[in-house]
């Protein structure tokens, strides 16, 4: 044994233990790049800059019933819309939320996934009001040409929550036609009022 806390040890020996170890650090990585490729990507927790208003385009029914979540994301599926979530869902529907007429708010793609909603805008929350508002594509064939109050109501609610949620301003809120060749979400959609609704709920809760 010699002085200190080391073993001696013949130089062969030194040079084949060195030899065990680079080895097995080879080994190692290998075993890391092979899991890095044959392992599905995880989506991160995104941190959204903004919220995007649209409409669906569509009746607020099909066949007789209420048009629900589960009817766009067979939508999108068709359109080639898709992203799989950590635990291997995958979702097709583009929006983060959809919004029936009567106000029910349904869960469309998680919010930590990027959106399919807008074009060149996959970090923005996409919140959809079922029903088509837009006069030349409606034609009084889609149901109502602006959203019903019970609607909107939820959909001013929603945003708000949205908004204090990411610390967002309504700087950040933008209908769809704001940020692309559309006119979505209709021209019968209220903007002014939405706004100001939204801005009211926003100063309320910084009141409390």
């Amino acid at each position: 044994m010699a002085a200190g806390y080391g073993i001696v040890m013949p130089v062969a020996q030194r040079r084949l233990l060195l030899i065990s170890v680079v080895l097995l650090c080879v080994g190692a990585g290998a075993g890391l790049l092979w899991l890095r490729r044959d392992t599905p990507p995880r989506p991160a927790p995104r941190s959204h800059r903004g919220i995007v208003i649209h409409h669906t385009a569509t009746a607020p029914t099909a066949g007789g019933q209420p048009v629900t979540a589960a009817t766009i994301d067979a939508m999108h599926r068709r359109r080639g819309f898709h992203v799989t979530d950590r635990d291997g869902t995958t979702y097709h529907v583009g929006y983060h939320y959809l919004i029936q007429q009567d106000g029910t708010v349904l869960v469309g793609r998680p919010e930590h996934l990027p959106g399919a909603h807008t074009r060149g805008y996959p970090d923005m929350l996409g919140i959809a009001l079922i029903g088509d508002f837009h006069r030349a594509s409606n034609r009084g064939r889609r149901g109502p040409l602006a959203p019903p109050p019970a609607q909107l109501a939820a959909a001013e609610r929603l945003t708000a929550a949205l908004l204090r949620k990411y610390r967002l301003t309504t700087g950040q809120l933008y209908l769809h036609r704001d940020l692309g060749q559309t006119a979505c979400p209709g021209d019968g959609f209220p903007r002014r009022a939405f706004y100001a609704d939204v801005a009211m709920l926003l100063a309320r809760s910084e009141d409390w």
